[in-house]
């Protein structure tokens, strides 16, 4: 086995374990038997799904490098041309941080502390959103409400406060993934463009750090270049 295939393997392996662990904990338990049982059903589950799904993307781009196409990129840096490169360089150059491990490591590690901070708002936003919503039911007939509360059995009071805080939750969630939409990300950061963009920077021989742009150069005279 080749030290490519190795690496594909570890990365199918890692993200497998990683998605089955999740799913286990939001779904499952691991304090039994069948607990584990299920982590290993979803390893495996996940790891057939993940790999036929990178394997398409790297059928995908060995297609591109292995074309006769002769179609060619003009790449800018902050709106300035700094080079030019054939489509076969571009797809070699997204196979190599396709397939690099560190950049699936730095990218897991990028998910987790995306993950840590949605948790922290999540902590501080339900629990404020369930105290305004029981502000705004006492606000509107108060002394009924306390007379109900004082009738009810413990058993109701906490079906209510568990239904509190689920509406409260989704709520929550409904405004959080709302908030990509405007730009705020949590931290989150495309390690695969980033790594993309510093092989391109690095194949067109230029220090300057910044936005990199491709263009599909069209081989016509009076045609422009199409953003890619």
């Amino acid at each position: 086995m080749t030290k490519a295939a190795i690496q594909k393997l570890m990365i199918n392996i890692g993200m497998a374990a990683a998605a089955a662990l999740l799913f286990t904990l939001l779904f499952g338990t691991l304090n039994n038997g069948y607990g584990a049982v299920h982590a290993l059903l979803m390893s495996a589950v996940f790891g057939v799904a993940i790999s036929y799904m990178r394997g398409r993307i790297d059928a995908g781009y060995e297609k591109r490098i292995n074309a006769d196409a002769t179609q060619t990129w003009e790449v800018q840096l902050n709106g300035v041309p700094v080079g030019h490169m054939r489509d076969q360089e571009l797809a070699s150059i997204q196979q190599r941080a396709f397939q690099d491990p560190t950049v699936a490591i730095t990218q897991g590690k990028n998910l987790l502390k995306v993950s840590l901070n949605l948790l922290a708002v999540f902590l501080v936003a339900v629990p404020l959103t369930s105290f305004w919503l029981i502000v705004s039911t006492i606000s509107q007939d108060s002394a009924a409400l306390l007379a109900a509360f004082n009738a009810a059995a413990p058993s109701e009071v906490a079906a209510a406060t568990i239904h509190n805080l689920q509406m409260s939750g989704l709520i929550v969630f409904a405004v959080v993934s709302v908030l990509p939409l405007i730009g705020i990300r949590f931290g989150y950061q495309d390690e695969y463009r980033n790594a993309v963009t510093e092989l391109i920077r690095t194949n067109c021989k230029t220090a300057t750090v910044g936005t990199i742009e491709l263009f599909h150069c069209i081989p016509s005279a009076d045609a422009a270049a199409a953003p890619r």
